[in-house]
């Protein structure tokens, strides 16, 4: 895979990401997929609506897609990236979850409720699937 949304390429990436891949592209909940760094893999299209970017004009790369939608807490604090639920999710190899607030690609906040599940490769060690809902549901 050349870039965050581009065609999977069988011979590049665990079949376990291409069916994560089919599978959250079937969701209408905001969905992510990650590898075991957290750079961001995919995202389906209700999590391009939610973060007002569509996957295929992001880069993957942890660092900064991260420090572009943050996470904050509810006053405006950057959450560190270790007390994610997808850093346990990834850590701990169990599922975690939060409520916090991010920013759109465009700047937006909104507030958010976030569950990560591990997802384990036989090739590429961990990922996670994370989902993602507005928190007035």
């Amino acid at each position: 895979m050349t870039g965050v949304g581009s065609p999977v390429d069988v011979e590049a990436r665990p079949f376990e990401l291409i069916l994560a891949r089919n599978l959250i592209s079937s969701l209408d909940t905001a969905a992510l997929i990650t590898d075991q760094h957290s750079a961001l893999l995919f995202y389906n299209d209700t999590a391009a609506e939610l973060l007002e970017r569509r996957c295929e004009e992001v880069t993957p790369c942890a660092a900064d897609v991260w420090e572009l939608i943050g996470p904050y807490d509810r006053v405006g604090t950057r959450i560190s990236l270790d007390e994610l639920p997808l850093a346990m999710a990834l850590r701990r190899g169990e599922p975690a979850r939060a409520r916090l607030m991010i920013r759109t690609f465009c700047g937006n906040q909104r507030d958010v409720e976030v569950s990560a599940v591990p997802l384990v490769t036989a090739l590429a060690g961990r990922g996670a699937i994370v989902l993602m809902w507005p928190a007035d549901r």
